[in-house]
């Protein structure tokens, strides 16, 4: 049989069960926590919007419009346009003040000797406090003197401007350089004040003409002057390279020639292409007949034996003044330190002075220098070159007693050399020195037996004049004539001052 519950039983049984469950919740609670922390403080509330401005207040009424009355003055009451008549204190009537009058027109002003403006007296009562001096009245203006200088309300006038006319009067003119001076004068009565300005100065005027630079020396570099009258300025610049030259890359430089050269004077540049020029090498500019001059940049290093053989017209040889190697005085070439004569242009003439400095000739230094007839040797010179005065114009020579060398063919093809003397310090003398020397007719060798002969090389007087004397000093005549070498020329040889007419010497002739 199934079992059933009532609905009280049910009831009953929850009633229980709830009651059972709060009994076991009040059993297990646990003890109370710790009290708990303040709370952080709040943030203030946002303020309020302004309050909106008050209104405006309203216009005032406006006022009564003022006339003019018969009196004269104006008066605000009273009807517009109603002619009121006017009692003669005006009663509730306003008037306008009237304008003041104008003072009286001054003594015209005039300017004193001291510099500044006067109203009365003379030019000369000019004194300091300006004692005694009527100052011009201006309408409305307090006027005063201070110190010879009109005051107007406490201002210091302007002296009145001056009228100059509108043409300036030339005064000092202006030239290239110099700015000019022009003036103009006040035209005002009895004023001479001056005023100058200056004229910008002209400026050059250049020539288009470029001039090579030639006197006293080739420098490398050309000039032009200024047109303008009376302008003695110039300008130089470096002169371009002379057109036809030729040159050949070297080692790591170039190398010049003369190439098609036409001019005179030739400009060697320092550079080619961008590459320095070092070398002049030997017989380079040789034949050159038409060259009359030569410039050789710093640049040049080397400059080859014979480099301007046969170039007959060339009077002037020039070195840049920084060229490390060469250097050049009057035109002749001369290593560095000038104590060389290394060339000189073969178309010099004339007589030449070596400077003191030099103490060596070099080799063919003057050769073919053919106008060149008369020179002085210093005494520091020790040796003369081969080939140094080679077909030579000279006349005359005098050989110092410094040389002690005469080299081969020093002085062949000298034939307009007459005569010459070898000093005692001579010690040799080369092969051929005077080969050709058609119209030598008389050499004195002034070096004794004694001190040891003077050493000569084969050939040395062949093709002199038929008629050559050879002079030794008395007593060597003998040792002279034994030597292999002068035995050649024994027929010739005789003590100095002897002949065979007059015989001075006695036995020391031979």
């Amino acid at each position: 049989m199934k079992h059933t519950q009532s609905v009280s039983q049910r009831l009953t049984a929850i009633i229980a069960l709830v009651a059972l469950m709060a009994f076991t919740m009040i059993a297990c609670e646990g003890p109370m926590g710790p009290e708990g922390k303040p709370g952080a403080i709040g943030t203030n509330g946002i303020d309020g919007t302004p309050g909106t401005n008050g209104t405006n207040g309203t216009n005032g009424e406006n006022g009564a419009t003022p006339w003019i009355c018969t009196d004269g003055f104006w008066h605000i009451s009273g009807d517009p346009g109603t002619v009121f008549a006017c009692n003669a204190d005006c009663t509730g009537i306003k008037a306008a003040g009237t304008n003041g009058t104008n003072g009286e027109d001054g003594d015209t002003p005039y300017i004193g000797d001291c510099g500044n403006w006067h109203i009365g007296g003379t030019a000369a009562a000019c004194d300091d406090a300006c004692t005694g001096k009527k100052a011009a009245g201006t309408p409305g203006t307090v006027i005063t003197y201070e110190n010879c200088v009109l005051v107007f309300d406490g201002v210091p006038s302007a002296i009145p401007a001056h009228t100059f006319p509108d043409t300036w009067l030339p005064g000092r003119p202006a030239n290239c350089t110099r700015v000019g001076l022009e003036t103009r004068t006040c035209t005002g009565d009895g004023c001479t004040v001056t005023e100058t300005r200056t004229v910008a100065a002209l400026g050059h005027d250049w020539s288009d003409n470029w001039t090579l630079v030639t006197e006293p020396v080739i420098t490398g570099e050309e000039v032009r002057t200024c047109q303008r009258t009376g302008c003695i300025a110039t300008e130089t610049r470096t002169a371009p390279p002379t057109e036809g030259l030729e040159f050949h890359w070297g080692i790591d430089s170039y190398v010049v020639r003369k190439g098609t050269v036409t001019a005179a004077i030739v400009i060697i540049p320092a550079t080619f292409g961008g590459q320095p020029v070092t070398y002049i090498p030997h017989l380079g500019f040789s034949f050159y007949a038409a060259m009359t001059g030569i410039f050789i940049p710093a640049s040049v290093t080397y400059i080859g034996g014979n480099a301007f053989n046969g170039c007959s017209a060339l009077t002037s040889i020039n070195v840049d003044a920084t060229n490390p190697n060469y250097a050049s005085v009057n035109g002749v070439l001369y290593n560095k330190t000038v104590t060389e004569l290394i060339a000189a242009p073969q178309g010099i003439s004339g007589s030449f002075t070596i400077p003191n400095s030099v103490t060596s000739i070099g080799d063919e230094a003057f050769y073919f220098c053919t106008g060149l007839t008369s020179i002085t040797i210093p005494t520091s010179v020790t040796s003369i070159s081969f080939r140094a005065f080679y077909s030579t114009g000279l006349t005359s020579i005098t050989i110092p007693t410094s040389v002690e060398s005469i080299d081969e063919d020093a002085f062949a093809y000298c034939t307009g050399l007459t005569s010459i003397t070898i000093p005692a310090s001579v010690t040799s003398i080369g092969e051929e020195a005077f080969y050709e020397c058609t119209n030598l007719t008389l050499v004195t060798v002034e070096r004794t037996a004694t001190a040891g002969i003077t050493m000569i090389d084969i050939n040395v007087f062949e093709y002199t004049h038929d008629d050559l004397r050879i002079e030794v000093p008395a007593g060597s005549v003998a040792a002279y004539k034994a030597d292999d070498n002068w035995s050649e020329w024994e027929d010739r040889i005789h003590a100095i001052g002897c002949t065979d007419a007059n015989n001075p010497c006695g036995a020391n002739c031979e």
